[in-house]
């Protein structure tokens, strides 16, 4: 079952917000609807006209998410499937980086009856999915209690996904409320321990990766071990969540952050590892993977001590400025199956895509009831130019 904490040493309800609904092509930053083949955000099937409140995000869609609720203080609602497809967009980008000639099968789905339904979209590209890249397949994709087809659509899309493959994605600022209390002012983690232990349990698979993914596994292990411990003890937990955020940057100085949500940017788009100055160790090291956290850090990263403000179990955060958060979605080609006779080259884009708002109804105004946030996880097949209109398609 869900489990919600309530963070009840800030004074107040969460804060709400006015957000104007954005369509499928609005958040894709695409003019024409008729280059969008079909699209479905947060689970749904959208309409070209069909709007959500969302704020897109080109980069960062996780982190926006829970920096948003930090600054705003925002409920936050958060699924396995969200911080696992935060995850492997983080892997995807170090992985592809450290195999240039791993390169996926072509992606092609079949589409007779316009449009394709989520289960159809997730069976279509799960079956390329399972032809390609066999080592990463049964690790990445979601089998979560909370798991949708959206979410499966997002993971294979992720991992077919080769370097400079991410998409334009719509960016729009969040213009964050002053309030004199920051903070999220309560967290609910959706589905079972299981699932977030299962979250935990394949961690482990990092190690084999080399050094930066394990020098990554030892920033995310103690995050993910206590939304873990959020199901057994909820109580014990407020102090984890002051400590997800650090922001600062007055001044004309470019924002940074640091906190243990750092552990969700430490790859960037090209791979390269942003986290802690990674050295060759002293003394030779026999298996690097076995190292407890404080040696691996002590032997690879000594210069860690003197870059951090926060830490949580015994490992400390770096800064990143906020301009270098990496995209959390990608593109990929694809060949949509018009006809037995008709095939025609698309795109499918997909990955967590921004901050979408809801009202927990406890706000009486009914034109600022937007006090919850989550990762919106979404995905389009669109036509990399605006030639063939949607009308010649169906």
């Amino acid at each position: 079952m869900p489990v919600t904490l309530n963070l009840v040493d800030l004074p107040g309800p969460a804060t709400t917000k006015e957000v104007p609904g954005v369509t499928g092509a609005q958040i894709l930053k695409r003019d024409g609807a008729y280059q969008i083949l079909q699209c479905c955000i947060g689970g749904h099937i959208a309409a070209n006209d069909t709007q959500f409140k969302v704020v897109p995000n080109e980069h960062g869609g996780f982190v926006r998410t829970v920096l948003s609720a930090y600054t705003d203080s925002h409920e936050l609602v958060l699924r396995p499937d969200d911080v696992w497809l935060a995850l492997i967009s983080q892997f995807i980008l170090y992985y592809n980086h450290e195999h240039p000639g791993d390169v996926p099968e072509p992606l092609s789905v079949v589409v007779r009856n316009p449009p394709l339904s989520r289960k159809k979209m997730a069976k279509s590209t799960k079956r390329n999915v399972l032809r390609s890249r066999p080592a990463l397949r049964h690790w990445i994709l979601p089998k979560f209690s909370t798991s949708q087809p959206n979410d499966m659509v997002a993971a294979s899309t992720l991992l077919m996904t080769t370097s400079g493959s991410s998409a334009v994605v719509g960016e729009t600022s969040l213009t964050h409320t002053e309030t004199k209390h920051r903070g999220i002012r309560q967290v609910t983690l959706e589905g079972l321990r299981t699932d977030w232990q299962l979250i935990l349990n394949k961690l482990e698979m990092l190690k084999g990766h080399g050094i930066p993914a394990i020098a990554w596994f030892h920033l995310l292990h103690p995050v993910i071990s206590q939304l873990v411990d959020l199901f057994d003890s909820p109580s014990v937990t407020p102090a984890f969540w002051k400590t997800v955020i650090h922001r600062e940057g007055f001044g004309g100085k470019e924002p940074r952050l640091t906190g243990w949500i750092t552990a969700f940017c430490a790859f960037s788009c090209d791979g390269q590892f942003l986290g802690p100055k990674l050295e060759s160790p002293k003394r030779p090291v026999k298996n690097p993977a076995e190292l407890p956290s404080s040696r691996f850090w002590s032997a690879y990263a000594p210069s860690l001590e003197d870059r951090h403000v926060m830490g949580i179990g015994g490992v400390n955060y770096p800064y990143f400025g906020i301009s270098t958060l990496p995209t959390s979605h990608a593109a990929v080609n694809i060949t949509v199956k018009l006809h037995e006779s008709t095939s025609v080259p698309y795109q499918i884009v997909a990955g967590l895509m921004g901050v979408g708002f809801s009202s927990s109804g406890k706000s009486t105004d009914p034109q600022r009831l937007n006090d919850v946030v989550r990762p919106v996880v979404a995905w389009w097949i669109i036509a990399p130019e605006p030639q063939v209109k949607q009308s010649e398609v169906v």
